[in-house]
């Protein structure tokens, strides 16, 4: 897979889709954990909107939330 197109791929759809589910639902928040590692994942969650924040109870992972607008 060439470098630009990274992170654009079957993860980046599901996230949107993700995103789009939970606004539909009128979900308020979308909420998760990922590994510290996963740079990948990190950055496309940045890309979409999520903060990003050490996860207090885990030092190898962070959380990231997404606050939903309707």
């Amino acid at each position: 897979m060439r470098s630009e197109l990274k992170g654009r791929g079957l993860g980046y759809l599901l996230m949107q889709m993700i995103i789009d589910y939970a606004r539909v639902e009128g979900l308020k928040t979308i909420e998760g954990q990922v590994l510290s590692e996963n740079t990948t994942m990190l950055a496309m969650c940045r890309e979409l909107g999520f903060s990003i924040s050490p996860d207090p109870s885990d030092p190898d992972a962070c959380v990231m939330k997404l606050a939903i607008r309707h």
